[in-house]
């Protein structure tokens, strides 16, 4: 969501600012008005007419801060707990003297998990009164057990209604927040200690917003993801024969070929294309200035091309959800229109009115009107007369006739708008797809991608032209073959932690020869890195990290060692090198480098003397107090010391995550009058710094 053409980020920055004569500060904030946008949308009649004024008025609000508590971690009960004793705190006054309620549940949100708190994130950081809460998002956020995200962004992949054995895409991903939120359905209804048969393909075109992708939704250590990076409107045709996908012969409904192999659909699809944005003004005020009828409909045809490849990519039975984060027409209704009318009815709208119930939304449109950049308006695209404007205004983005308007039902869609709930404007649309519409639709575009996909480079293309190596630093996936080529690494792992038989070791990948790392993967995942045309695939990462080869100078019995994010994944699996540990010695792992063995509980102390040097994995005793009981760490273990082995900003994410329960005292804080002292030194020697440049260029010359 708020992402323009291209794939690339709106700006979400400080408000834009312009200078005023005669105002002693000299600035001024920028004026949230555009009279040629409230024209165009009075014109279109999204909002009744009665309730005009609140609607602009709510896009002139910044926007509050709304985020989700992730499900099915070890702190959900706690920090659901926590929330509500915030619910319980009276107003705040804030220091423009605003005054602010506590925060509140999203009432439409199921389960208590998503929250609403009227205060801008920017007034989050800078009000002394806020601190305690302002502490506790950013703890529980960058530990992954809450999500900051816009209230109207959840709402996709709660109607796309994943269950753990979907194959899902998401063509638009980045930066991860809809992406996350769909893994976690995938893991809402499986059995506890097992991993879904699903995944999640997250497919972003930007490369460098994949990695900001993978960092979003590494925190969730989930083997059913899999992030790509395509361009979503050539997101590449995945063939191999059914049995390779795990389908019968009577699951063969479309796509065969003529080598009697399928192509890879997918149970769900997310649509969520880039757009105008317009309804994202809330958080991004330069959009007013900026706004023009001609971002929409320049926009349109590549919204309905990465359409289109949705519906193709989709399973009959399947259901995909088109979403914007625009209140446009043209690039709503008349994407969706198009694309019901371009498959021949292939494609329905789900009727969603008893899902969300609480949600409070507008019909989609059956007609609305189409304006140029002049300003003019025009009923249909034959009555344009000007060669060039009609150039720039695709015909399917005019409204359906009446006959159409009947049986598209585009009264099924939801236009979410920001005075409704105090939320941002949004469009979704759900369709499922209930025959075929390979032949309907693809004859056109397998041409025009015969071409394309040619000059698309590939990960192999990266040893010819050494400019690709940054952007395929790794070689691809393959199978960690535990029978063959991985044998003794294998018998070394399975021996020194002991883990049982019917561990699934044809679900581990590697990116190596030598397999210095291992990878978890679930089912899913696996069908896609084994199908005959994965190469076509350009994979930035996937799966869960279990296992690192880390050899060193000293020797011990497995080179292996476990990873942190692969913990809560092998656990259940060994039976050798688990030492159950006290609170007390958790607390010190946290606040000791190295401590000795021997300052441990007795238990431990002792467990730990009759272990030998290498990985080991430390479990917090499940009888106590949640939520650290039965809490595990990877650690390594030395002749008379432990540590634990995590990467160092996954330990500072823990320390901070105990100090918040009180397991390990508060960090020290700077005085404020001592950080403002600092600041004033730092910027002091850099002016002259500034300033010794400058002479030592004035000399030279």
């Amino acid at each position: 969501m708020g992402k323009k053409r291209g794939g690339k980020p709106t700006r979400e920055g400080k408000p834009k600012r312009e200078r005023k004569e005669g105002d002693a500060s000299g600035w001024t904030t920028y004026k949230r008005e555009n009279q040629v946008f409230e024209d165009y949308y009075k014109a279109q009649k999204i909002v009744p007419e009665e309730q005009w004024e609140s609607f602009v008025a709510a896009l002139r609000r910044p926007l509050p801060t709304t985020f989700r508590v992730t499900e099915n971690t070890p702190f959900t009960a706690e920090i659901k707990k926590k929330l509500q004793i915030f619910a319980q705190m009276a107003a705040t006054t804030l220091d423009d003297g605003t005054v602010v309620e506590p925060p509140k549940n999203l009432e439409w949100y199921p389960n208590q998990g998503g929250w609403y708190y009227d205060v801008h994130r920017h007034a989050l950081k800078r009000n002394p009164e806020l601190k305690e809460f302002t502490r506790f998002l950013q703890v529980q956020t960058d530990s992954g057990n809450i999500s900051r995200q816009e209230a109207v962004s959840m709402i996709p992949p709660m109607l796309l209604r994943v269950e753990p054995h979907h194959r899902v895409l998401d063509m638009c991903a980045a930066p991860g927040s809809k992406t996350g939120q769909i893994i976690e359905f995938l893991h809402a209804n499986c059995p506890a200690g097992e991993n879904p048969e699903g995944m999640v393909i997250a497919n972003d075109a930007d490369f460098k917003r994949c990695y900001t992708l993978m960092h979003q939704i590494q925190r969730l250590h989930s083997p059913c993801i899999l992030v790509t990076n395509h361009e979503a409107q050539r997101f590449p045709w995945l063939k191999a024969q059914p049995h390779e996908l795990g389908m019968k012969e009577g699951d063969v409904k479309e796509g065969i070929t003529k080598a009697g192999k399928v192509t890879f659909q997918f149970d769900r699809v997310l649509a969520d294309v880039p757009c105008s944005g317009d309804g994202t003004m809330r958080k991004n005020p330069d959009i007013w200035d900026d706004w023009g009828v001609h971002k929409s409909l320049g926009i349109h045809k590549l919204q309905l091309s990465i359409a289109v490849r949705g519906a193709n990519l989709l399973k009959v039975g399947g259901r995909m959800v088109y979403s914007t984060c625009s209140m446009s027409p043209s690039e709503n209704e008349a994407v969706v229109a198009e694309l019901i009318r371009g498959t021949k009815g292939a494609l329905q709208i789900v009727d969603v009115s008893q899902e969300l119930p609480l949600l409070k939304r507008t019909p989609g449109l059956h007609t609305w009107k189409i304006q140029d950049k002049h300003g003019n308006w025009h009923e249909n695209h034959a009555d344009i007369k000007d060669r060039e404007v009609s150039k720039k205004i695709p015909p399917s983005v005019f409204p359906p006739t009446a006959e159409e308007a009947a049986s598209f039902h585009l009264e099924r869609c939801l236009r979410l708008l920001p005075h409704q709930q105090d939320t941002g404007g949004f469009f979704v649309a759900v369709l499922e797809k209930v025959a075929p519409t390979w032949v309907s639709m693809l004859k056109e575009d397998d041409k025009s991608e015969e071409k394309t996909e040619e000059k698309v480079e590939k990960p192999d293309d990266a040893a010819k032209k050494p400019w690709m190596k940054k952007m395929y630093p790794e070689a691809p996936f393959q199978p960690f073959d535990v029978d063959n080529a991985f044998k003794s690494q294998w018998e070394s792992i399975k021996q020194f932690y002991g883990i049982r038989d019917g561990f699934p070791t044809d679900l581990l990948m590697t990116r190596s020869d030598n397999a210095v790392k291992i990878t978890l993967v679930s089912r899913g995942i696996k069908q896609i890195w084994t199908a005959d045309d994965r190469k076509d695939l350009k994979i930035i990462n996937g799966g869960v990290r279990v296992f690192n080869n880390q050899p060193g100078k000293i020797t011990v019995g497995c080179e292996y060692r476990i990873t942190h994010e692969g913990t809560q994944h092998l656990v259940p699996w060994t039976t050798e090198r688990k030492i159950q540990i006290a609170l007390s010695d958790f607390s010190t792992l946290l606040t000791e480098t190295d401590p000795l063995t021997c300052t441990f509980s007795e238990k431990a102390a002792n467990a730990m003397a009759a272990t030998s040097k290498g990985c080991v994995l430390l479990q917090i005793d499940p009888t106590v107090e949640q939520p650290w009981g039965g809490y595990s760490m990877a650690a390594w273990m030395a002749k008379v010391s432990c540590h634990f082995q995590v990467a160092k900003e996954d330990l500072e994410m823990l320390r901070s995550l105990a100090r918040h329960y009180g397991l390990i005292p508060e960090k020290e804080e700077k005085r404020e009058e001592t950080k403002a002292e600092e600041k004033k030194e730092e910027e002091k020697m850099e002016e002259e710094k500034k300033e010794g440049e400058v002479k030592v260029e004035e000399k030279t010359l």
